[in-house]
C-alpha cells in the first residue's frame, strides 16, 4: 500500500475494530497494513459521534468518555483528522 493511500473508517467500523470484530481477510489484511503506515485514519466527527452515543446511553463504555477514545485512538493505531469544510462535505456526500 502506497503512504499516501489514506484508509478512513467510518465510527461503526471503527467500532468493529476495537471490538475485535470478524473481517474478510482482504479487508482486516488493508485495515493492518493502512494501520502499520500511518496512513489509517477516523474523521474528528467520529470522536463526538462516539461521545454522543454515550450521552443517549446507545453505547456503554467502562470508562470516561475520553479516556476511551484516547486508549481507542492509541491501540487502533488511526489519526483522527480534522473536520475541515471538504472533509464534511466529502462524507455528507458519500453513498
Amino acid at each position: 500500500m502506497p503512504a499516501s493511500e489514506r484508509l478512513v473508517l467510518d465510527t461503526h467500523v471503527w467500532k468493529m475494530v476495537l471490538d475485535g470484530d470478524r473481517f474478510l481477510r482482504h479487508v482486516l489484511r488493508r485495515i493492518e497494513t493502512a494501520a502499520a503506515h500511518g496512513s489509517l485514519y477516523i474523521a474528528a466527527i467520529t470522536v463526538w459521534e462516539i461521545a454522543m452515543l454515550v450521552e443517549k446511553g446507545a453505547l456503554k463504555l467502562n470508562q470516561s468518555t475520553l479516556e476511551w477514545i484516547t486508549e481507542a485512538v492509541h491501540a487502533s493505531h488511526v489519526v483522527v483528522a480534522p473536520l475541515e469544510p471538504s472533509v464534511a462535505v466529502d462524507a455528507a456526500e458519500l453513498p
